[in-house]
């Protein structure tokens, strides 16, 4: 099968992947064998019009439900019934102020805050876990169409891949400086004291770290 744009997440020894033509969350066992889905098209409570970012937190699962311009929240496995996807909640609907959004990509997590990408706003928004709006911080040139967005943790630095490179920020949300890729996504990880940051490089096809 061919999956159209994918984002993935693990999750419980799990991975969890949006397609976004498809629109559904596909999980995956570690052996690399579908195991769920959820989710079709549409516009109703769990329902998606081409799902972008997934990530999941304290068991739930936050899914940026691209060009229906919100983000909506599942349960991960039921215990009893073994089923995935239970619709908990969403929040967020079209427009360019605070809560609104224009076509949300990819969520990070830092310091108990959920970081959103607002892509046709030029910004990220933070959020509670519960979905409660928080603040915001956008530029109209460094932030210009965000797309990706992790946290080096042990520097306290944002990375966002945006449509023309990497804006690399502090955690006051201040510019430190800017790559020239053109990036697309980004991954992290912290392992035996290293920091690896990968960044996938979308204009010269390869993937840097």
């Amino acid at each position: 099968m061919t999956y159209w744009k994918p984002h993935w997440k693990p999750h419980d020894f799990n991975i969890l992947v949006t397609d976004s033509g498809l629109n559904q969350v596909l999980v995956f066992n570690k052996n690399g064998e579908r195991i769920a889905s959820f989710g079709s098209k549409g516009c109703k409570n769990g329902e998606f019009n081409s799902p972008k970012g997934i990530i999941t937190w304290n068991k739930l699962i936050y899914v940026a439900d691209c060009l229906n311009h919100r983000v909506q929240i599942f349960s991960g496995c039921s215990s009893t019934s073994g089923e995935w996807g239970h619709w908990v909640g969403t929040f967020g609907k079209h427009g360019s102020a605070n809560n609104q959004f224009c076509e949300p990509h990819d969520f990070g997590i830092f310091r108990n805050e959920l970081y959103i990408t607002d892509y046709s706003n030029h910004r990220v928004q933070i959020y509670t876990r519960a979905g409660d709006f928080i603040r915001t911080f956008k530029s109209p040139v460094e932030l210009r169409f965000p797309v990706g967005i992790v946290f080096e943790y042990p520097y306290d630095r944002i990375l966002i891949s945006v449509s023309d490179g990497i804006v690399v920020l502090y955690d006051n949300e201040k510019l430190l400086y800017k790559y020239n890729n053109i990036a697309y996504g980004l991954a992290y990880d912290f392992y035996d004291g290293r920091v690896f940051t990968a960044i996938c490089d979308a204009c010269n096809g390869q993937v840097l770290s």
